[in-house]
């Protein structure tokens, strides 16, 4: 039968999404499934969660570092510099934001995962969740996830 060739195909994309990976053909990639102790969050927080991450990963496209630089964790032990070096900076720098999902949390945590699909400049994807958090000020920080 032709049916097990792409169904093949279809096993293959859902394990590499749920293993937050990269693929190298656009048309394969899906947002992560949530898990099943997520919860979604109310209309106010999932737009200003959405516009965070947004902001985030449209701060990579631009290749503004600083602000790229300002969802940095205060607390962090790692320096920014550390982390976004030049290279790595050339290698994610000017992606493309295919599609973000919807927010979620889980549990008592704080943070807040957004589903995304990012395309790199090398043709690459990547599907993972942005782990972000928003402090007691307002501001959000980058936790994970990308």
């Amino acid at each position: 039968m032709k049916i097990i060739p792409p169904l093949f195909a279809l096993i293959t994309v859902i394990l590499l999404a749920g293993c937050n990976t990269t693929s190298p053909h656009r048309d394969v990639a899906v947002l992560p499934l949530p898990p099943t102790n997520a919860v979604l969050l109310a209309p106010p927080q999932f737009a200003e969660a959405t516009q965070a991450a947004r902001s985030f990963l449209q701060a990579v496209r631009n290749k503004d570092w600083t602000a790229v630089a300002r969802f940095w964790p205060p607390k962090a032990q790692s320096h920014f510099d550390d982390i976004f070096t030049e290279q790595t900076k050339s290698l994610v720098g000017g992606l493309e934001i295919v599609s973000l999902g919807k927010p979620y949390n889980e549990g008592l945590h704080t943070w807040v995962f957004v589903p995304y699909i990012v395309q790199f400049k090398n043709g690459g994807i990547q599907t993972n969740n942005l782990r972000i958090e928003k402090q007691t000020d307002g501001h959000w920080i980058w936790e994970g996830g990308f």
